[in-house]
Formats: C-alpha cells, sequence, structure tokens
C-alpha cells in the first residue's frame, strides 16, 4: 500500500495516529497575539519544532506522535510562558491556550499541564491505554488486547482474567465492542492497517507489550476517516528512541510445579517461559554524528515464548481382538444378522481372494482377506487402546501429550529528524508462530503418530516521511507492508515402507497417508 498525503487546509488531519497540540495567545486583556514564536518540545528526544501564531493569536502544529511535549511562548513585551508536562495522546488535539502577562521575556510564568485531558474537539469516546497501564497490570499470556476491557462497552468472550497467547492465528482476539461481532474491530499499529483479512479475527502482528507506548481505543461517534470499520478501531502506538539509553531484559515463568494440586482432576502440565529485551536511544557517534542527541533515534524488541502445555485428547482406537478377525465384542457391532456382505464387496472379494472364505461367521472375519497396506497403517498410525475408564464408554484411548509453541516477536524502529520541519520513520514488526499439536488435532486420530503443526508469520512495517510545509499544510508519504501467512501441515504423515496403489499416477508425489474413513465403524 502507497499513500501520497497532500493537506493544505486550516487544519491538517495526518495518519490516524497522529496528533496535534494548538492553542491561542492572548494578552491580560484577552486581546489575541499574532505572530508570537511557540516552541514544542518532545521531552523523550528533545526535538524542538517552532511555529507562529496567525492574526487570530491561534497557533497549531500537527503530525505530532504521542508523547509528552513541553510548549513555550515568547512575544516581546510579554514574559515567557511555559508550559510542561503536556500529554498527547495517539491521535489526540490537545489545546494549550496561553495568557501572557506583561513584562520582560527573560522571565517566564510556568504552568503544569493538567492531569487529565478533557475532550473537546470532537464528540468521539475513546480511551487510551498508557505506557504505565501497560507495563504494570499482570495480564493472562501478555497480550495488550487484553487490557481493551478496562473500557466501558467492550467486553472479551472468554470471560476478563483468561488467558490469552502473545500471537498467531490460534491466538485470535475475544473483544467486542457495543455488541458487535469480533469481526469488525480494526487493528492499526503506527496508523497502518494490521487485520488478519482471512477472518478479520485479529492482528497480523501482536505487538508484544514491552514495545508499546500506548494504544488507543475508538469506540463511539469517530471520525469518517476510521470509515473501514463498523466497531471500536484499536490504535497501537510503539515506542521510539529517546536521547537517552534505557533498556530492560525480563523473564516471565510459569511452571505447574509451582501451582496448586487440584483435588479432583490433579494438575495440568505447564511449562511456559516468555522472556526478551528491549533497548532504545539516540543513534550517535561522540564528537563525529549527533553529538547533541537530536537527530535519529533508534528502538529494539525481541521477544520468546516456550510453552509446553498439557492436553488430554481421547478417541476410539481398534482393540487386538478386532485387528484378528474377532468382533464378537465390539461396542459399536449393530448388524442384527451378524457379519455380511453386499453383494458388490462378494464379487469383489471373490475375486481378490478366490476361494477362501472371508467370512468364518456372524462375529469373525477371515485375516487372509485384510489387505496387507491397511494392516502396516492401522499397526503404524493407530496403536491399541490403553484405558477403558473414560467417561464415553466407546473411547477407549487416550493421548496425554503437550502442545508445543515457540513463538519470535522482532520490533525494529527509527526516527531521524532533518530538521524541525522533515522527519522520517521506519519499523518493522515480525512474528514467526510455530505450533506443534499433540496430535493430528485437525483430523479424527487422537494419537502422536502423526502430529499436526500450524506456522504463522505475520509482517507490519512501514517508511514514513513527513514534512511540516508551514502549520496548515503537511505533506505525508507512507510505504506500508502488512500480511500473515498460516501454514498448516502435518508431521510423521510420510509413509514408510509401505506401497499403496493409487487411481492414477502421481496423485501424491510426496507419498503421505492417505485419508482414511471406516463406514459404520
Amino acid at each position: 500500500m502507497v499513500c501520497v498525503l497532500y493537506v493544505a487546509v486550516p487544519r491538517a488531519y495526518g495518519q490516524a495516529s497522529a496528533g496535534a497540540i494548538l492553542g491561542t495567545v492572548t494578552d491580560p486583556s484577552g486581546a489575541v497575539i499574532p505572530n508570537a514564536e511557540v516552541t514544542i518540545t518532545n521531552a523523550a528526544t528533545g526535538q524542538a519544532q517552532v511555529v507562529h501564531t496567525n492574526s487570530s493569536g491561534f497557533y497549531d502544529l500537527e503530525a505530532l506522535q504521542a508523547g509528552t511535549y513541553n510548549v513555550s511562548v515568547k512575544t516581546e513585551g510579554f514574559r515567557a510562558f511555559v508550559a510542561e508536562g503536556v500529554r498527547l495522546e495517539i491521535g489526540g488535539r490537545v489545546a494549550v491556550n496561553a495568557s501572557m502577562q506583561l513584562g520582560a521575556a527573560t522571565s517566564e510564568v510556568t504552568v503544569a499541564a493538567a492531569a487529565v485531558a478533557v475532550e473537546t474537539s470532537s464528540g468521539e469516546q475513546s480511551t487510551t491505554i498508557g505506557s504505565q497501564q501497560i507495563s504494570t497490570l499482570a495480564l493472562n499470556g501478555r497480550n495488550f488486547i487484553s487490557l481493551a476491557v478496562l473500557v466501558p462497552g467492550v467486553v472479551s468472550s472468554i470471560g476478563a482474567g483468561q488467558e490469552m497467547t502473545g500471537g498467531g492465528i490460534v491466538s485470535g482476539q475475544p473483544i467486542t465492542a457495543n455488541g458487535v461481532g469480533r469481526e469488525f474491530t480494526n487493528f492499526a499499529q503506527d496508523g497502518t492497517f494490521s487485520n488478519n483479512t482471512g477472518c478479520m479475527c485479529g492482528p497480523n502482528v501482536t505487538p508484544s507489550l514491552d514495545t508499546i507506548s500506548e494504544f488507543n481505543i475508538l469506540k463511539d461517534n469517530f471520525s469518517a476517516k476510521f470509515g473501514f470499520t463498523g466497531s471500536a478501531n484499536i490504535i497501537v502506538e510503539s515506542k521510539s528512541g529517546t536521547s537517552g539509553f534505557h533498556g530492560a531484559a525480563y523473564d516471565y515463568l510459569r511452571n505447574d510445579a509451582l501451582d496448586a494440586r487440584n483435588t479432583f482432576t490433579g494438575k495440568s502440565p505447564l511449562k511456559q517461559n516468555i522472556f526478551g529485551f528491549t533497548i532504545g536511544g539516540p543513534v550517535y557517534i561522540p564528537g563525529k554524528y549527533n553529538t547533541e542527541k537530536k537527530k535519529t533515534f533508534f528502538f529494539v524488541g525481541e521477544e520468546w515464548r516456550r510453552v509446553r502445555r498439557g492436553q488430554s485428547l481421547t478417541g476410539k482406537m481398534v482393540p487386538q481382538a478386532m485387528r484378528n478377525g474377532d468382533f464378537t465384542n465390539s461396542p459399536s457391532f449393530i448388524n442384527p444378522g451378524g457379519l455380511a456382505f453386499d453383494s458388490a464387496s462378494a464379487t469383489l472379494m471373490s475375486q481378490l481372494y478366490p476361494g477362501v472364505n472371508c467370512i468364518v461367521d456372524s462375529t469373525h472375519l477371515n485375516p487372509a482377506c485384510f489387505d496387507p497396506n491397511a494392516v502396516a497403517l492401522l499397526t503404524q498410525y493407530f496403536p491399541l487402546p490403553n484405558t477403558n475408564n473414560l467417561p464415553t464408554a466407546a473411547f477407549n484411548y487416550v493421548n496425554n501429550g503437550s502442545g508445543v509453541i515457540n513463538q519470535r516477536e522482532d520490533n525494529y524502529r527509527i526516527d531521524h529528524y532533518f530538521n524541525d520541519r522533515m522527519r522520517l520513520m521506519g519499523r518493522i514488526s515480525y512474528e514467526d508462530v510455530p505450533i506443534l499439536a499433540p496430535a493430528n488435532t485437525w483430523g479424527p486420530n487422537p494419537a502422536p503418530t502423526m502430529r499436526g503443526t500450524l506456522n504463522w508469520t505475520g509482517i507490519n512495517s512501514l517508511l514514513r516521511f513527513t514534512h511540516n510545509i508551514s502549520p496548515t499544510s503537511v505533506n505525508q508519504f507512507t510505504f506500508a507492508q502488512t500480511h500473515d501467512k498460516p501454514r498448516l501441515r502435518v508431521a510423521g504423515a510420510e509413509l514408510s515402507g509401505l506401497t499403496i496403489a493409487l487411481p492414477f499416477a502421481g496423485a501424491d508425489i510426496h507419498n503421505r497417508v492417505p485419508q482414511l474413513n471406516i463406514a459404520k465403524g
């Protein structure tokens, strides 16, 4: 997707995640002050941008990323005005009005920004989940989407506090807003589309908590620029580097050895580690490049998940007596007349085994009539029953195996400021989620002889150039790439030592186990 945006209107709205700081400068009598110099400085990077008020005393700086800013106003004959700690949320428009006081420009009046900003520039209903909430609230599964239930009108179909895994198609997203289905919820990362278009059931990439600066949930009455969705918009802002180096390393452990034992069911096997690191700061060479640490910044986040979770799969297996041809005790044998061939089967069996009595009596088959390939398939892929103590009497096999998840999450971001009007931002977010099931859970066989695999890869990346031509004109170029690719396979499905005559040559060049169906079984 390539998007070129040029705006030349009284107020310029950039990408969905960009915000603005605006306001009016007046003197003590309330009269507006034109041509006052307004400096807006990002507190994290020290990057400053300067605008001037127009003839109506109004200023407006667009296309700002979420963060904390300091706003200073200077004009001849008045004391400088400074507003510190102005918090700009994703897509927010914050008004900072300056009432100047007479005095020398060398003195200043400093005010602290309000801790809670009231939305007055639009009628949208939205909530921003900030970095402090993201980093301090305990989340089962460490998935940022779980925090959406903090917003009134947003619920989780799996229940609050239930585990959400970190990524991939199997994690999905159970969030619904205003009673509308989850497929109508739109996800965006740094203002770029990030939805799984196959099922519309979650983002292409689920960024790790430690790489998210904040995220915003637009629930009602939002702008027409979000017209793609019929429900909520969840907009994620990734972290960027700052003028100082910051980093962290972490490991979150869950293990059944630390769990209490359930009186009735015991413990469910679980080994889970979520570990990773983040590091960010300025790109500089002492005495050579970016010595003031205000031009180029980087941020890197890596996260791994290693999960071994117990799963109990049950099913039906053919007991040894039936493999020998004895169906006397078959739990599903319902033919009152006993074993019998229809006319077509009788003709076929007489041709394959001439002179052989394939049905010994009403409950026994002659093993000499069994197809060798069928016997080999049964022996190799369908083990003998291992229990007779299951709630469903017909089920005689249980596989107490473990599902395996080995996930890796990569996030890289770089920001470069050419000057106070031109900047370039690039980010790559990539996740690889290989999953190995304890059996071929997409099929009828619960045994571990064949195991289903699902390898999910997702990417969301962008390159964005922003040019603030004037306070009312913003030129922005964005190149974005986002997609996901699920690959479903079966491990152990290759035939070994078997030859099966298929209807035509080349039917399966990979020599895999054919699909088996047993009628009236």
